[in-house]
């Protein structure tokens, strides 16, 4: 019998303990010393623009010109075709001029070498300033286009709480999102149009291009690179999966772009350059034995430091949500970034924790006048429960607007609603959790409804209640369950002495 006390006294013991641990990391963090102060290594909380500060980008159509190699071709097929016209019209009289004058002659064929020399000259690749934006592709139907692609460029980025708008009159585009990390990467999600081409190393002719692109994936493997710093050297990059006519193209091209050996034994390499977004990222060619499937570019060699792999892959994981979302018609530049802060806000936040240790410190006191130890014990796994849900939200990046503080607080009503279920059944968690369930399963069909809705106050509510009961059920289940059931025994062998 002694026995039996000790154990449930060193459970009891055990899961208050843990109980406490859970509730000082997530309270309190977890404190790593970095240089002359001590960072909290656990992430940070996503909070919506109303209860955050926020930043606001404006971006114009660029109108700048770029220098391009001028096209000549049809203006010499031009000259050319003039030429022979007032060859055919002029033949008779040189004919006539050569009899009667030979020294008329030399003169026609002095001329003609000279058109001949000016001909050369034209020949000569020239360039020409153009318009970055051709002024066919600025209109309504480009503008609406852009608004789709930046709107699956954020999502795809993880930025869900933002405000974008679009003029279609001009395209001016104005986005607005919270202060976080990685804000700034909004601007290379709308000034980089995603543009691929893959192409001859030498004549720069273009061999394929999005459109023989299916998907972009971001990628980091062992360094292969002879400049590698360390054993433990990544290369970061993104990786091409081509649609099927690609594919076939990409495969023709892994068999013409090679090393090859010539009759004096002199190696010819015949090689393939990538460019994003007009500038050059790789230059590679193939193995004569190669089967491709699949074009890997590393674009960061040899990275070791733990910093400028994240910030690498990230600039990766930017190209890759660039090139899925679509290339976008038109190229901006960014004309300001605006940053606004919001001091209501923490008022916001400090008067919701206030409401909640209001209601948790009633529903404390209720529990224990009425139930004493059990009470008691409730309180304790109430506040565990909170610390869990608050983790939780921090690893999840749930975004947490001012309809997510309020999702908090029915969690931790309907967990305290779970803990005295299971108390009233004792030893029978699953009759507790069937019962549970069939009574909030009205509220169960909205949070689902929810968690699929573009808006990010019904999204937060969706995602914080999705996470408040699968923390409840498992949670109530391996803690609650047995931590009451020990006190509750405990009770009923001291009523029957």
């Amino acid at each position: 019998m002694k026995s039996n006390k000790a154990i449930k006294v060193l459970t009891i013991t055990l899961i208050i303990l843990i109980i406490l641990l859970v509730s000082c990391v997530s309270f309190f963090g977890i404190l790593k010393h970095n240089l002359n102060k001590w960072d909290n290594i656990l992430p940070e909380y996503s909070f919506s623009k109303e209860l955050s500060s926020a930043r606001i980008f404006s971006f114009n159509v660029d109108e700048s010109t770029k220098e391009v190699e001028k096209n000549t071709e049809t203006e010499e097929t031009n000259d050319t075709e003039e030429t022979t016209e007032e060859n055919v019209d002029d033949s008779v009289d040189v004919n006539e001029t050569v009899t009667n004058d030979g020294e008329t002659e030399e003169t026609e064929n002095s001329e003609e070498a000279g058109e001949t020399e000016n001909s050369e000259e034209a020949e000569e690749p020239t360039t020409e300033e153009v318009p970055v934006n051709d002024q066919s592709v600025l209109n309504s139907e480009n503008y609406k286009k852009v608004k789709k692609i930046i709107e699956k460029r954020l999502e795809s980025f993880g930025i869900a709480d933002y405000n974008l708008r679009v003029n279609e009159e001009n395209g001016k585009i104005e986005v607005e999102v919270p202060y976080e990390d990685g804000t700034d990467k909004v601007i290379d999600l709308v000034t980089k149009t995603g543009k691929i081409e893959i192409v001859d190393s030498d004549t720069n002719e273009v061999l394929m291009d999005n459109s023989h692109i299916k998907s972009a994936t971001a990628y980091y493997t062992g360094s292969n690179s002879e400049t590698a710093g360390d054993e433990n050297s990544l290369d970061i990059g993104i990786q091409f999966e081509f649609t099927k006519d690609g594919l076939s193209k990409f495969k023709e091209i892994s068999k013409n772009y090679v090393e090859t050996i010539d009759e004096s034994g002199e190696s010819k390499i015949k090689s393939i350059t990538i460019k994003i977004d007009d500038e050059e990222k790789y230059k590679t060619y193939f193995s004569l034995d190669g089967n491709y499937t699949n074009l890997p570019i590393p674009l960061y060699q040899g990275v070791s430091e733990d910093e400028t792999i994240n910030e690498d892959y990230r600039e990766c994981i930017i190209i890759q949500d660039n090139i899925n979302s679509g290339k976008l018609p038109i190229v901006y530049t960014l004309d300001s970034g605006i940053y606004i802060e919001e001091n209501s806000n923490n008022n916001v936040i400090k008067i919701s924790i206030i409401v909640l240790i209001v209601i948790i410190a009633i529903i404390s006191i209720c529990l224990i006048l009425k139930n004493k130890k059990i009470g008691i014990m409730s309180l304790i796994l109430e506040i565990g429960y909170i610390a869990l849900l608050l983790i939780m939200v921090r690893y999840a990046s749930v975004t947490i607007s001012i309809t997510g503080l309020i999702a908090i607080l029915a969690s931790c009503i309907l967990n305290y609603y779970f803990i005295i279920l299971i108390s009233k059944n004792k030893n029978k968690y699953l009759p507790a959790l069937g019962r549970f369930i069939l009574s909030i399963l009205p509220l169960i069909i909205i949070m689902i409804v929810f968690n699929f809705s573009n808006t990010v106050q019904l999204k937060s509510i969706g995602m914080i209640l999705f996470w408040g009961l699968f923390i409840s059920i498992f949670y109530n289940a391996i803690l609650s369950n047995i931590l009451l059931n020990c006190c509750d025994k405990e009770n009923e062998k001291g009523a029957e002495k």
